[in-house]
């Protein structure tokens, strides 16, 4: 797969479901951001990290739009618009292919939002993007991702590293999804 090459601005697409809009991130969404990653429960599959580690990580989901056409969404409630977390479709250098990824800030844990979001995010690479396969990269055990991962309809494909940490491999295709 070739990754989509902006030749201007990238323009992140807003995608929309009845709790929650996806859009953009704004320089507002970094407080949020920067506290969920600061936060050992919330970051406990993460790693928690400091105030400018959380900066650049901001800023790299931001640029990926720019260098990819591809990246991460803000996750924001429909109803006044707060930041409720994060997703994306994205690429990730030194491997292959298109991968989700979610992560929904404490306070909304347990409505079932990342999965909503992450939804709509794995339709928009299947239907508008064409991909013909993403992957999930999950801590072994983060009962809930994995759980998002299944509803989603990706299997397990085996273990891997990231960062010289192991995860769980989870992919999906067009034609096997339960999004197709």
């Amino acid at each position: 797969m070739s990754p989509a090459t902006p030749t201007s601005a990238a323009t992140v697409p807003l995608l929309e479901t009845p709790r929650l809009i996806l859009r953009e991130y704004r320089a507002s969404d970094f407080e949020p951001f920067a506290r969920h990653l600061s936060d050992p429960i919330s970051a406990e599959f993460l790693g928690v990290v400091d105030r400018p580690t959380a900066w650049r990580f901001f800023c790299s989901h931001v640029g990926m739009w720019q260098l990819y056409g591809a990246g991460w969404w803000s996750v924001t409630l429909r109803e006044g618009g707060e930041p409720a977390g994060h997703v994306g479709a994205f690429l990730r250098e030194g491997h292959n292919g298109l991968e989700l990824g979610w992560s929904i800030y404490r306070p909304f844990w347990g409505q079932g939002l990342a999965g909503e979001a992450a939804a709509t995010v794995l339709d928009y690479a299947f239907q508008t993007r064409r991909e013909p396969q993403v992957h999930a990269l999950i801590d072994p055990g983060n009962i809930a991702s994995r759980r998002v991962a299944e509803r989603l309809g990706l299997h397990f494909d085996g273990n891997t590293e990231l960062h010289g940490k192991p995860v769980e491999r989870y992919v999906g295709s067009a034609t096997s999804s339960a999004i197709a």
